[in-house]
């Protein structure tokens, strides 16, 4: 969700509005609504919406010079930060995120083996 958000503090220059921040919420807290909003959506639904959400960063970047990165605004109640600092953490969370989607891919697939190997012994 951070993916979200950052876009439309720094590309927009503003704060969610109260709407968006409850479709952000969703994302940003987790627990039970969560689960209930984000379960049954199918991974092709996701990909989809990575692959907008990417798309329309890309132009946004496009359209901005290099100053904008060295631009300082709020960040927080207390702090304030330039959009190179926003926008690093953004990738940082993606990569992280990747490296998560990654391991579990490949645990999936040594259980799948594992299973198999089973049913072979058996037969």
């Amino acid at each position: 969700m951070k993916n979200q958000v950052i876009p439309l503090m720094t590309f927009e220059d503003k704060e969610p509005t109260k709407e968006e921040r409850q479709k952000l919420d969703i994302g940003l807290k987790l627990g039970e609504n969560a689960h209930k909003e984000i379960t049954d959506k199918g991974i092709e639904f996701y990909k989809e919406k990575l692959k907008l959400v990417r798309e329309r960063t890309l132009e946004w970047f496009e359209e901005m010079e290099d100053k904008w990165l060295d631009e300082v605004s709020s960040f927080g109640p207390n702090h304030k930060a330039n959009n190179y600092f926003r926008w690093f953490h953004v990738f940082e969370d993606e990569l992280n995120h990747r490296g998560q989607i990654r391991l579990i891919r490949n645990h999936m697939n040594r259980e799948k083996e594992v299973q198999l190997d089973l049913i072979l012994q058996f037969n």
